[in-house]
C-alpha cells in the first residue's frame, strides 16, 4: 500500500513539475496583458495560430504608449534573432489582426515595404522598428521566430495550469481507492 501511495505522489510531482511555463508578461494602461513568447516558429501564420490557441492574438500596436510598452517587453526578452512577430499583415492593404485601423499609428513604418507580415526589432540600433517579413522559401521566415501575444482581459494569462496537477491528484486518489478495496477484500 505504501508503494502505491508513493507512486501516486511521485506521479503527481513528475507530471506537475514539467508543466509550468512562465513567459514575461506586462499589463498595459488599457488593461490588456502582453506576453513575449520565445519560440521556434517559422512563419507569422504559425505565431498567430499559437497566439489564438493561447486565448489572445498577435499584439496590435495602435499608440505610442502601446509601442513603448511592447518595446520594453521585447527588449527585456531579446534573443539572437532580434525580432518578434506582431499582429500586422498585408492582404491588399495593411491591417491589424483585430480589424483595427493600421493607419492610426504606424511607428514610421513604410506601408509600401515588401513582406505580408509584420515584425518588430527587439534589440540593438533598430529597437522598436517595424519591418515587413516574408514567409517564403518553404515557409521559413527571413527574420523572426519569437512573437508577442496581446490578451484583451488581464485574467487570460493568470489562470494556473491545473490540468497536470489534477491528473496527478486523480492518480493518487485512484491508488488509495485501489489499496482500500484490496484491504477490504482481504478482511
Amino acid at each position: 500500500m505504501k508503494k502505491v501511495i508513493i507512486s501516486g505522489i511521485g506521479a503527481t510531482l513528475a507530471i506537475g513539475a514539467g508543466s509550468a511555463v512562465a513567459y514575461n508578461t506586462v499589463t498595459g494602461a488599457n488593461g490588456h496583458v502582453y506576453q513575449y513568447v520565445p519560440a521556434e516558429l517559422t512563419c507569422w501564420t504559425d505565431a498567430q495560430a499559437a497566439a489564438q490557441a493561447a486565448g489572445g492574438h498577435l499584439v496590435t500596436i495602435t499608440s505610442q504608449t502601446e509601442q513603448d510598452l511592447v518595446v520594453a517587453l521585447a527588449s527585456s526578452e531579446a534573443r539572437v534573432n532580434g525580432v518578434a512577430y506582431i499582429g500586422g499583415y498585408n492582404d491588399s492593404g495593411w491591417r491589424w489582426v483585430t480589424g483595427e485601423s493600421f493607419g492610426l499609428f504606424t511607428n514610421g513604418f513604410d506601408t509600401n515595404e515588401a513582406g505580408p507580415y509584420l515584425i518588430i526589432e527587439n534589440q540593438g540600433g533598430g529597437l522598436g522598428i517595424w519591418h515587413g517579413d516574408h514567409c517564403g522559401d518553404g515557409g521559413v521566415s527571413y527574420y523572426g521566430e519569437d512573437y508577442i501575444i496581446e490578451f484583451e482581459q488581464s485574467t487570460a494569462v493568470s489562470v494556473p495550469a491545473l490540468g497536470p496537477w489534477a491528473l496527478g491528484l486523480l492518480t493518487g486518489l485512484m491508488a488509495l481507492l485501489a489499496g482500500w478495496r484490496l484491504r477490504r477484500a482481504a478482511a
